[in-house]
């Protein structure tokens, strides 16, 4: 759990310098595409997090295995601390461009739109987004990091 904590932190250090628009996969079945990140403005590294607004993501990958229901769970990451961060609908196979059962070999897109309280506090974290099967293993493990503003 530490030596994944120190690794994600790292990642972050390691994406000021890059382009926008950087995620880690860390530890998905799935082969994992793309992660879009709105708002993420051109020339920032980061997601951009805005208190009062909303925030999307879209998660492009291609599964491995069947999967006859999928779960999403989130966590903030801060100061190396995983916190559960509540979505309003966990079930992504419900209103989120899944079709489920998801089937081997084929493209998906996992879309989400959640609110950004305006009573959460402005900082840095880590956003961690994994999908999960019926046996609470990982389809998709995202990591990517953001501010709240």
């Amino acid at each position: 759990m530490v030596t994944r904590a120190v690794f994600i932190i790292a990642f972050v250090a390691s994406v000021a310098v890059a382009d926008p628009a950087q995620y880690l996969d860390c530890g998905s079945s799935a082969k994992l595409h793309s992660v879009d990140v709105t708002p993420c403005p051109a020339g920032v590294t980061y997601a951009v997090l805005v208190r009062g607004e909303n925030a999307s993501i879209a998660v492009t990958f291609t599964t491995e295995k069947v999967a006859n229901s999928v779960v999403a769970v989130v966590h903030a990451i801060v100061a190396g601390v995983p916190l559960p961060f509540p979505l309003p609908n966990p079930d992504g196979c419900q209103d989120s461009g899944l079709e489920c059962p998801l089937n081997s070999s084929t493209p998906y897109t996992y879309t989400n739109t959640v609110p950004v309280q305006s009573g959460y506090p402005k900082i840095k974290l880590v956003v961690k987004l994994e999908l999960k099967d019926r046996k609470g293993d990982n389809i998709v493990c995202t990591a990517f990091p953001a501010e709240i503003y």
